[in-house]
């Protein structure tokens, strides 16, 4: 949608649009070799492994859909806006906003 909203229309593609609509995750052949997977099944699949969860957060947190308005701000408004969402990046209830996720565990 943000980088290249004309791909909605591209036949080899359809079966991801609905993937998504059917809340399903994908694996395989994308804009590269790819996984998607829904935000709220991560913690559950780590928990098969013997890892101490440290860290789960949004890298772009809630800056990702206006990623390039805030660029273009001057840097004392960037610089409020990183504060923000890095106090925010691990509330669960804000995962969406970003477009990668980060699952931070330490070796029990």
């Amino acid at each position: 949608m943000k980088y290249a909203p004309e791909l909605i229309i591209e036949k080899d593609l359809e079966f991801q649009y609905k993937l998504f609509e059917d809340d399903l995750p994908f694996s395989g052949d994308s804009f590269t070799q790819s996984y998607f997977y829904r935000h709220k099944d991560i913690l559950p699949f780590m928990a098969q492994f013997p890892l101490e969860k440290l860290h789960f957060f949004g890298q772009e947190s809630i800056l990702a859909p206006c990623e390039e308005n805030i660029k273009a701000q001057p840097q004392e408004v960037i610089d409020k806006w990183l504060d923000l969402a890095e106090r925010v990046c691990e509330r669960e209830d804000l995962l969406s906003y970003s477009e990668h996720l980060m699952y931070i565990g330490r070796k029990k």
